[in-house]
């Protein structure tokens, strides 16, 4: 399948809260493997449905995605999640204190605590029914790649649950161990919000070697308005490949530009409604080109 057509199969699936549309969307990604003689696979964990595709064991390379969708916020919240993760676990935790003091109004802050809490975790929530940057996108260069790159050096996993609190990724670390399957020797590249903006930043909590790698690749194949960084991760950008952080390891993220800021924006509301399909290429190409050591141009 062509890139077009992979994205136009993802018009279907944008919303992967739900139980149900989740099953849903793991039967498409089950007729994929099928289609391309890879493995497929679905974690047995209680906490996440991982979903991997491709011989794990044999795997040097795994490219990751989470394929959960977050509930649905308003874009204001949406652009300022910091301040508001800060609010939750500052502010609102102080009043609830203070209130201990004030009787009559300790019960009510605790519950509006606890429910803003479970609905932000994506429980008792609204789905958001557009989520083409966050993380369609992220979901759509691994689609993409198990097409054109099928072999025993790459795997692919779709993660469940990183928006309550990247569950899905510890959870396959954890799988790998329990497996014996020597994470220390794979290399873990995950991608999140890669849908939009000409800012390619590869990042790491600790240091490694493999952010520099793919930005080497990256600089070697350079087009157009596209440029390419590694940066140390920061707050904004806790995403699945904290839980790989011991081992070689690099998160994947799209910028927009604007001056000197650098933002994700709309994430987590219904403006998410659309990708640079050029940026899901560029992004493939890059990692087809360092695994595989040759050149693909699509």
């Amino acid at each position: 399948m062509t890139l077009k057509d992979l994205a136009k199969d993802m018009g279907a699936y944008q919303e992967r809260m739900r139980r149900k549309s989740k099953a849903r969307f793991r039967r498409y990604l089950e007729t994929q493997a099928k289609k391309y003689d890879l493995e497929y696979q679905v974690s047995k964990s209680k906490l996440a449905k991982n979903v991997i595709i491709g011989n794990i064991e044999t795997a040097d390379y795994v490219i990751g995605a989470h394929y959960d969708t977050p509930p649905r916020l308003p874009a204001f919240i949406a652009n300022n999640i910091l301040l508001t993760n800060i609010a939750l676990m500052v502010i609102i935790p102080t009043m609830i204190i203070f209130s201990l003091f004030v009787y009559n109004i300790a019960l009510p802050a605790m519950i509006i605590y606890f429910l803003t809490l479970l609905y932000l975790l994506g429980f008792l929530s609204i789905p958001n029914k557009k989520n083409y940057n966050d993380n369609t996108s992220g979901v759509l260069v691994l689609l993409y790649l198990m097409s054109i790159l099928r072999n025993e050096k790459a795997a692919y996993v779709f993660f469940d649950n990183e928006e309550k609190g990247l569950i899905g990724s510890f959870s396959f670390l954890s799988f790998l161990n329990k497996k014996n399957l020597k994470p220390r020797r794979k290399k873990f590249i995950v991608l999140d919000c890669v849908g939009r903006g000409e800012l390619i930043r590869f990042t790491y909590f600790k240091d490694n070697n493999l952010p520099r790698e793919l930005h080497k690749v990256a600089d070697n194949g350079a087009r157009g308005e596209y440029r390419f960084e590694v940066k140390k991760s920061s707050l904004l950008e806790m995403s699945d490949h904290v839980a790989f952080m011991h081992h070689s390891h690099v998160g994947v993220f799209a910028y927009e530009e604007k001056g000197k800021k650098h933002r994700i924006r709309n994430i987590h509301s219904a403006k998410d409604k659309y990708f640079n399909i050029e940026n899901i290429a560029i992004i493939a190409r890059v990692i087809y080109n360092y695994i595989s050591k040759e050149e693909y141009y699509e």
